[in-house]
């Protein structure tokens, strides 16, 4: 069985809002209009308009918000794949302010290509090349603090 888009519309309000929340701690660039938050408040303002259109959508259709038989839902690989993002996610919460964020993207990364079907010496050389880039991109070009562990203080 398929969730209903009542049921969706719920969960991505709530995300969205607590995005959105969230951002309004992140700290801003001295001199700049704009800092951390930007784009997670942009992200959380269009998680909340999605998420209030498909619950008008769903209340439109009369939809169940029950999400059916969970049995069935699990064995589906697609819904795997959402439980693994969502483990990802708090992973990265938890664990990247002492492992730092080159560490934990490198786990996260090469968990979803090897469990993908990518070549090990590929997995490995890919979640780390694409770490360090993002990084790069974050920290030094974008400005944008970054979680710092033990690889990030001996790289620089």
């Amino acid at each position: 069985m398929k969730a209903s888009e009542l049921t969706i519309g719920i969960i991505v309000l709530i995300v969205g809002g607590l995005l959105l929340g969230s951002s309004f701690s992140y700290p801003e660039l001295p001199g700049q209009a704009y800092g951390a938050g930007t784009f997670p408040r942009l992200l959380g303002v269009c998680g909340l308009t999605l998420g209030l259109l498909l619950i008008a959508k769903g209340w439109a259709k009369r939809s169940s918000f029950l999400i059916g038989a969970i049995d069935e839902w699990v064995r589906h690989r697609l819904a795997l794949g959402v439980l693994g993002v969502l483990a990802s996610i708090v992973f990265f919460i938890l664990a990247a302010p002492s492992l730092g964020f080159i560490v934990s993207a490198v786990a996260i990364l090469f968990i979803f290509m090897f469990f993908g079907g990518v070549k090990l010496p590929l997995a490995v050389g890919a979640s780390l090349t694409a770490a360090l880039v993002i990084y790069f991109a974050f920290s030094h070009l974008l400005l944008i603090p970054l979680p710092r562990g033990a690889v990030e203080n001996l790289l620089w």
